[in-house]
């Protein structure tokens, strides 16, 4: 399957933000000695495969030629690959 896959900047975001929210809502701090830090880890890839995926189809919907080449960066530091689907 092909996705648009998060720039390493916004990724490192993503997780500050979503580490965030967490501890926010009453979640211990959150390390590599969290009692549950594989589970943490497995919520934050299963939203950001999400979030990839609907950027994805949000891409392959748009009909502007907003987001340029095959291959490149946008300008919001999202990355577009493209592969056989």
């Amino acid at each position: 399957m092909t996705a648009t896959e998060l720039s390493d900047n916004n990724f490192i975001n993503f997780q500050d933000d979503f580490y965030n929210l967490l501890e926010k809502y009453g979640v211990s701090s959150i390390d590599i000695e969290h009692p549950r830090y594989e589970t943490i880890c497995n919520l934050r890839n299963s939203v950001v495969e999400f979030i990839e995926q609907e950027l994805f189809e949000d891409f392959m919907d748009d009909d502007s030629g907003e987001y340029g080449f095959e291959g490149q960066y946008l300008s919001d530091g999202v990355y577009i690959k493209r592969g056989l689907l």
